[in-house]
């Protein structure tokens, strides 16, 4: 006899999800960097996640991290891994799986635990549609709709795909003095993406170009834009119900135009951040016109995070809004930073960063130095300033999530 459903959730970090989404194949293997990096991660969904559930991990969190947690956030969220299981089969059975990303290996990878184990999980299925909103094309669609619904968006942001290096030559003929981005139609983040010089392209640039459409069919073309801020519209649906408009997160990207860390700090400060450059009026109507897109699109369809990330960005003296540069259907960082903020003392903000390095040992020394020098500083069970790590950090770690926190 099966024991009464489990009504908690059990996570599971699986970074890069595009890539295997991609693949397609249940049997998808990341590769040795993602996977470094879902291992020195894998506690990541623990700040989102809620009292009672579970975090599958692949190593146990070390005795001092987990008295950390305790005392600090009181964070009742138990790491999991696949030695545990036998002993709290009970405890499990019957939970919800809460995937990072929706893919079919990481799919497989939970009907497999629950065969082996009886869980009865209960897992999402895979569906076709995923795959589309994955895709850069169908970003590329909600703001063209977005476009014709709203005045001052301009229909120029929409990207152009292309299916050869070719034609991505001759566009680049026609408009020579102008710069363009290409993207790669699965990625995100700032992943897969090729800043493309005026005029022609080099011999390594080609051979990108044709490597990146000869795996995903097609390239993302778009004017490379003055770029003021980054922040993104975060969403949650409920397959069956209506999406709900879960907060403002607000970050920031490296030169090179890949994730860099997020900004945590109260949503009427992040509004106000993003009003003093686009009016409210502007910011509500694109809000309603994606929760509608999302409860026509994705309900049917999906439960879990969507974020619709955005830009501001300068032209022709003018502050103007990119309100699509992507669609993120699954979990991210904005929606970590947002449950950082509960956190954060009143008055103080902080900064939620990921950081690598190739060097074994270099996260862990700095990890120790960030201690000593950015002590946590409490007020009222609130972090006023001070470091805090988000997941464990070892000698062999080479992926590190942490904030830190600051007067404003």
């Amino acid at each position: 006899m099966k024991s009464t459903r489990n009504t908690g959730n059990f996570h599971y970090f699986n970074p890069g999800h595009e890539a295997a989404v991609l693949n397609a194949s249940p049997y998808y293997m990341p590769p040795a960097h993602v996977a470094q990096m879902q291992r020195d991660l894998a506690f990541l969904p623990a700040w989102y996640a809620s009292d009672g559930d579970y975090v599958l991990v692949e190593q146990a969190l070390p005795n001092d991290f987990r008295n950390y947690l305790n005392e600090i956030f009181g964070l009742n969220v138990r790491a999991v891994t696949g030695k545990d299981l036998p002993e709290i089969t009970n405890q499990i059975n019957g939970c919800k799986v809460h995937l990072w990303g929706v893919s079919p290996q990481s799919i497989r990878l939970f009907e497999t635990l629950d065969e082996k184990f009886n869980l009865n999980l209960s897992i999402p299925r895979w569906k076709d549609s995923y795959a589309g909103y994955c895709h850069r094309r169908r970003a590329a669609e909600w703001l063209s709709i977005l476009c014709r619904q709203l005045p001052g968006i301009s229909s120029q942001l929409v990207p152009r795909f292309y299916t050869s290096v070719e034609s991505i030559e001759d566009a680049l003929q026609k408009e020579s003095g102008t710069a363009f981005l290409a993207k790669a139609p699965y990625s995100s983040s700032g992943r897969g993406l090729l800043w493309l010089p005026k005029g022609g392209l080099t011999r390594t640039e080609r051979q990108i170009l044709h490597g990146i459409i000869k795996k995903q069919k097609s390239v993302a073309l778009e004017y490379v834009l003055r770029k003021t801020t980054d922040f993104a519209m975060e969403f949650t649906c409920e397959n069956g119900f209506n999406s709900e408009f879960t907060g403002y997160s607000l970050f920031k990207t490296n030169s090179k135009g890949a994730y860099d860390g997020n900004i945590i700090a109260s949503q009427s400060d992040i509004k106000q951040i993003i009003n003093k450059q686009i009016g409210n009026e502007l910011i509500e109507k694109v809000k309603n016109s994606l929760m509608e897109l999302i409860n026509i699109h994705l309900i049917p369809f999906y439960t879990g995070y969507a974020g619709v990330d955005m830009m501001i960005y300068e032209q022709n003296g003018n502050v103007a809004l990119h309100p699509c540069v992507e669609i993120n259907l699954r979990s991210n960082m904005g929606i970590i930073a947002l449950n950082l903020q509960k956190h954060i003392a009143s008055g103080s903000q902080g900064y939620f960063k990921i950081e690598f390095a190739s060097q074994q040992g270099k996260l862990y020394r700095k990890h120790k130095e960030y201690e000593q020098r950015y002590p946590l500083l409490l007020s009222g069970g609130k972090i006023v300033s001070g470091y805090f790590p988000l997941c464990p950090v070892s000698d062999g770690s080479h992926y590190t999530a942490y904030a830190t926190a600051g007067r404003k």
